[in-house]
């Protein structure tokens, strides 16, 4: 039996800015990878839908082969977030494609920011990217992609699709973690923490998901998080990064960490507790075309 459906579903707002062109790269870049199906809508604000914004969302992005046949919508809502989060509950998409924006302007600083909001809709991973747009390199494949653990998270779950992604695009999976220097306020959240406080227990931690399989390249880093995120991922030469959504209470949750888009490579944002992101398109759960990388071989079905 043929496996004939699209294999990654994208949902891509675009506001027909600069970093939105940019990211049009890296969505052709996963095209070569996988099957792709790509929805690309721009929410005009309500009375402002006209004939110029249709021209303008017909040829946004339309001088690749990858963005043919993509689906395009005009919508109006005067809040978009809040639309594409409707989007996700109509269909199931795999990514939702959001850069940072090009500038800051003081006015929007005390606002919560688009790609916040939208993390706050729905569970669907979020890829995002900031400085790094203009200067990497799309034209390759993909070759490493990292994976940030987060023992407070669905480490195991965030893991599986993390490397199932990977594995699906051909690439390496690289498992990353950041381990802080030990002082007063560390021993204080350490009461209301599982995370390891010293490298090698996260490093033993880390290997005991693999249930005794054949385990991927790890790093871990002491100090602060950002800093030594930094390093890992130089060492490492990631093309993307994954790191686990922020939770309602983290202090990402008014505006994306600007760390985030301080590095090297695009992030995405994803979700494996068991109220979040189910899967991939490309895993069919009843034939399991794919492996999954953390559990026991099972055989496709005839």
């Amino acid at each position: 039996m043929a496996y004939d459906r699209h294999e990654l579903e994208l949902l891509f707002p675009t506001t027909f800015s600069a970093p939105c062109v940019q990211a049009g790269r890296a969505i052709a870049q996963l095209a070569e990878a996988c099957r792709v199906k790509l929805t690309i809508v721009h929410v005009a604000k309500p009375g402002t839908r006209s004939l110029r914004l249709r021209h303008q969302l017909e040829s946004f992005l339309g001088g690749s082969d990858t963005f043919v046949t993509a689906r395009r919508l005009l919508l109006e809502d005067p809040d978009p977030a809040r639309l594409v989060g409707e989007l996700c509950e109509r269909t199931h998409y795999d990514l939702i494609v959001s850069p940072s924006v090009d500038r800051w302007e003081l006015r929007n600083v005390l606002k919560s920011s688009f790609r916040a909001q939208v993390l706050k809709e729905c569970a669907v991973p979020l890829w995002t990217a900031g400085n790094c747009l203009g200067s990497a390199n799309f034209t390759q494949p993909i070759r490493t992609v990292a994976c940030l653990i987060d023992f407070d998270r669905d480490a195991e779950g965030f893991l599986r699709l993390a490397s199932a992604f990977a594995s699906r695009i051909g690439a390496r999976i690289r498992v990353l973690s950041v381990v802080p220097r030990i002082d007063d306020g560390v021993l204080f959240d350490a009461s209301m923490s599982d995370s390891p406080l010293m490298p090698d227990l996260a490093l033993s931690r880390i290997q005991a998901m693999f249930a005794g399989q054949e385990f991927p390249a790890i790093d871990v880093a002491v100090g602060e998080r950002s800093r030594g995120l930094r390093r890992m991922l130089a060492r490492g030469d990631a093309d993307l990064l994954f790191v686990p959504r922020p939770a309602p209470h983290d202090s990402w949750s008014f505006r994306l960490s600007r760390d985030l888009d301080r590095l090297p490579c695009p992030v995405v944002c994803l979700d494996a507790s068991g109220t979040g992101f189910k899967g991939w398109s490309f895993q069919d759960k009843s034939r399991r075309l794919y492996a999954d990388p953390l559990a026991e071989p099972v055989l496709a079905a005839s």
